[in-house]
């Protein structure tokens, strides 16, 4: 995961603990101080929950079906296959009429 907030994080904790420091002599300066070390805290969790959304799990059996439902066909009409190629109804695989079989399910055993 990445960790690219942590500058942000530090530097806002720094502004504000400055800003703590500074407040009864420079009021007006520790303001600013302690809205940009707010900022910079709200930038910090914006960026950790985007590295938290990008970093999603490769290899999670969700994402895996999803990529699954929208690699399938769902019709014979949507196939665009040349005349030279066969339908598998088990699989739902095109394959050339050149192969005996079914490369993919071995025979089309439809179980």
């Amino acid at each position: 995961m990445g960790r690219a907030f942590i500058p942000y994080a530090a530097t806002a904790v720094a502004l504000v603990f400055f800003a703590g420091g500074i407040a009864a002599i420079l009021p007006v300066v520790a303001n600013v101080l302690a809205c940009t070390g707010g900022a910079f805290a709200i930038a910090a969790i914006g960026i950790s929950i985007r590295d938290w959304r990008r970093n999603a799990d490769p290899y999670s059996l969700k994402h895996l079906r999803l990529h699954y439902e929208e690699e399938t066909p769902k019709s014979e009409a949507e196939i665009d296959a040349p005349f030279d190629s066969v339908f598998c109804p088990c699989c739902e695989t095109v394959y050339s009429n050149r192969l005996p079989i079914c490369p993919n399910c071995k025979g089309g055993r439809c179980g």
